[in-house]
């Protein structure tokens, strides 16, 4: 399968063995890479440089895009608006993270890090946001309070990809699966009670040796 298509406001889980190409496919959707193909958002074809400015890449070494000198200050790099304040300290509230507003983010845990990441794509109101691993590190309930997060998103119209291992975490905010392997979508579905076998199958064949 060539492509792929994203429902508007949809969440889809990016899965597949690891070296199947899903970080790379992520960086490419977001114009980060040297990688050929095109990309369409509501019938407009973007630019690599289009696609730096309509979507937001979570990466998995979040330390590559933490700049600022505390954590608030990281949210409102993306933010405009004279409450842009306000609105920062409410994405920092959602992921537990409004104590820690004033911190250096390199003072952080790996999995405060990884949230302070989280809080930035949100802060930007992007079209289309790409998550690499968002849960690595963090415990479950913190895994839940970002599911919960990406739930949130939903109702502000921005589709959402999330390359993940965790099939937990699928099943909490995902709405389908896309299956990589060997650098081509092979498979998607929409993610719902009927399909949840086929995804604890792909889990489990990735997980053979």
């Amino acid at each position: 399968m060539p492509s792929l298509e994203l429902p508007q406001a949809s969440v889809t889980a990016l899965v597949g063995p690891c070296g199947a190409g899903k970080s790379t496919f992520a960086e490419a959707v977001c114009g980060l890479n040297r990688c050929e193909g095109t990309m369409e958002i509501d019938g407009e074809r973007l630019r690599k440089r289009d696609r730096r400015r309509r979507c937001f890449m979570v990466m998995q070494n979040v330390n590559h895009q933490l700049f600022a000198e505390s954590v608030l200050d990281e949210v409102l790099l993306g933010m405009t608006g004279d409450d842009r304040g306000q609105r920062a300290l409410s994405i920092l509230r959602d992921l537990d993270l409004d104590e820690l507003a004033q911190a250096h983010p390199l003072s952080l845990s790996g999995g405060q890090r990884q949230r302070v990441a989280i809080a930035q794509a949100l802060a930007t109101d992007r079209p289309l946001i790409v998550y690499d691993e968002p849960t690595s590190g963090l415990d479950l309930a913190h895994m839940r309070q970002v599911a919960e997060t990406i739930r949130g998103v939903r109702a502000r119209d921005a589709t959402q990809i999330v390359i993940t291992h965790d099939p937990e975490f699928v099943l909490s905010c995902c709405t389908h699966v896309a299956m990589m392997e060997n650098g081509r979508i092979a498979d998607t579905f929409p993610l719902c009670e009927e399909t949840a076998n086929r995804l604890a199958d792909l889990f489990l064949a990735y997980d053979r040796p």
